[in-house]
């Protein structure tokens, strides 16, 4: 009832059903199998229906692969615990493999070690001796554990046995080799042969000073070679300071040309020679700067305005152009012979147009229609002999600067783009000087750690000295404690 209770909540649970179940006993007739049971095959000569053999792999496996990938293998346990005592003590177990060589047909494998192999090679061939001795050497001390384990057990049996049976079996261990000693002379040789491919040199004293003296030759190379290259620099420094002079100038002589070469200024070409000089780069910079920007800013009000100052000009530069007209004509008139009080009357008349055509040219030079004196006030501006002689002056300095006019802007031009070249060419003076004293104090740096190395290179050849010192005086120790264990042995 309590069990009832118990199971009384869970689901698909049929509490009338009967707790034994009853099977009726065959008979003969229904143990007898009516027709043999067939496997239908690949070969068969009708087709059978696909519904339920879908599910079936029909490929044909291949025996011989699947053993070619296990037969190489080889699996050494003796020994191996694999339980899960905590007392157990060999753990792990070794493997090997060996090769094997397929032939053309597939199925003809070759199996064998390195050694079955022509091309194996001498360290190849001595690491595999090497390999094989160590492992014949535990197996051996196996062999002898497992005699000593044994001999406990079969002490009792062995004596109860007749004094005959000890004594033949001492001579057939007597007369069986030693595998030990078998051991110890492949050991021997093959200590020889590698100690001849080291180089002669057998125990780890004399592994170790052979290694301090193949190391301490490249360091007292070094240390003759160090003085040469510095004696080297000193002898070239004058030299090579002429030559770093020379590649600065001819630097410098590129860059000139070079920025002469974008501006337009050749031999060929220079202001003083040619009738119409190039335009230089700012120039032209500058003009198209100014025409992007009227193009950027172009409105009806801004038209209006430029196209009423262009009138403006037009009608100023008609002007100036009147009155340079008749101040040529009245100079052209001085230089004909008159008397001399004909001359005095048009020589202030003459200044008198000078001074009215100076003063449209400053009326028509600076932009404003009445930049000039008013009618009222020529009189007084003509009567002042100071403003006068300027005048003259300036009309007698007309035809030189005229001549000077095509030039003079590309001049100007030139001198804005070298000022920052003379700019650069003050600062180079200061890098220069910057230059030489970090060099000084990399020198005085280099100075430092070559006293450095030198002291260390000292320190280092002191140590080795010591050590060695040590090494003898331990080697003799181990010496004398060898030849004492080889008494008492």
């Amino acid at each position: 009832m309590a069990q009832n209770r118990k199971y009384e909540n869970l689901p698909d649970l049929d509490r009338d059903a009967p707790d034994i179940y009853e099977t009726p006993e065959l008979t003969e007739d229904t143990t007898l199998p009516s027709s043999t049971a067939r496997s239908p095959s690949q070969a068969s000569s009708y087709d059978e229906s696909d519904d339920g053999l879908s599910n079936i792999d029909r490929r044909h496996l291949e025996p011989g692969d699947a053993r070619a990938i296990f037969q190489p293998a080889r699996v050494d346990a003796k020994g191996v615990d694999f339980s899960d005592r905590i007392r157990r003590q060999r753990r792990s177990y070794r493997t090997a493999s060996r090769r094997h060589r397929r032939g053309s047909r597939g199925s003809d494998d070759e199996y064998g070690d390195f050694s079955d192999e022509d091309d194996e090679t001498l360290e190849r061939k001595l690491a595999r001796l090497r390999r094989e001795v160590e492992e014949v050497k535990q197996e051996v001390e196996l062999r002898e554990q497992m005699k000593k384990e044994g001999s406990g057990v079969t002490e009792g049996e062995e004596a109860e046995e007749g004094g005959e049976q000890p004594a033949a079996t001492a001579g057939e261990e007597e007369d069986e080799e030693d595998p030990a000693e078998g051991i110890a002379k492949l050991s021997e040789m093959l200590d020889a042969v590698y100690v001849q491919r080291q180089g002669g040199v057998k125990g780890a004293e004399a592994q170790f000073t052979r290694t301090l003296k193949r190391f301490a030759r490249p360091a007292a190379d070094a240390t003759t070679t160090i003085p040469q290259t510095t004696t080297g620099i000193t002898v070239t420094a004058a030299s090579e300071q002429a030559a770093q002079a020379l590649s600065r100038a001819a630097d410098f002589d590129a860059r000139l040309s070079q920025l002469e070469k974008a501006l337009g200024l050749n031999a060929n070409n220079m202001p003083d020679i040619a009738t119409h000089p190039p335009k230089s780069i700012l120039h032209n910079l500058d003009t198209l700067e100014r025409q992007l920007q009227t193009i950027s800013e172009v409105s009806t009000s801004s038209l209006d305005a430029a196209s009423r100052r262009v009138q403006k000009l037009t009608q100023e530069a008609e002007r100036l152009d009147e009155l340079r007209r008749s101040a040529r004509a009245s100079q052209d008139g001085v230089s004909s012979p008159v008397s001399a009080t004909g001359s005095r009357q048009r020589s202030g008349t003459i200044s008198a147009s000078a001074v009215a055509a100076a003063a449209g040219v400053a009326a028509g030079a600076g932009g404003a229609a009445d930049a000039g004196p008013p009618p009222e006030m020529m009189g007084a501006y003509i009567e002042d002999p100071e403003r006068v002689a300027k005048i003259n002056a300036l009309y007698g300095t007309l035809t030189t600067i005229e001549s000077l006019s095509p030039t003079l802007p590309l001049v100007l031009e030139r001198l804005r783009t070298l000022r920052l070249i003379h700019t650069s060419a003050g600062t180079a003076a200061a890098t220069l000087d910057e230059l030489e004293k970090r060099q000084g104090e990399q020198a005085e740096e280099i100075r430092q750690w070559s006293e450095a190395l030198t002291k260390v290179e000292e320190n280092l050849k002191q140590g080795e000295g010591t050590l060695q010192d040590n090494i003898k005086t331990v080697g003799d120790w181990v010496r004398d404690l060898e030849a004492r264990i080889a008494k008492f042995a």
